[in-house]
């Protein structure tokens, strides 16, 4: 049986596991692992992130259009079926 282990010489400034590390986007001299640069807590303002999860924020953006595009749907639906006497704006 052959186990095979991969080690990195770099470690995450922050939490110091031995991780990929990019430079942080806010500070220059720090470098960190993507669980330390998703979880932080400056991450809004961040200028350029150092690890982006493109996949996952277009799934949850697909699915956030998807529901509100049935939530529109019923309301036309349930608009109609009183007899359209809902004022138009939503």
């Amino acid at each position: 049986m052959v186990f095979e282990m991969t080690i990195y010489w770099e470690t995450c400034s922050l939490c110091f596991r031995h991780d990929p590390v990019k430079q942080c986007g806010l500070v220059s001299d720090v470098m960190v692992c993507i669980h330390c640069c998703i979880s932080c807590i400056k991450r809004e303002v961040c200028p350029r992130k150092a690890w982006v999860l493109e996949t996952g924020e277009r799934v949850v953006k697909k699915s956030l259009k998807e529901e509100v595009e049935k939530f529109l749907e019923e309301i036309e639906f349930l608009s109609s079926k009183s007899g359209g006497k809902s004022s138009g704006k939503i």
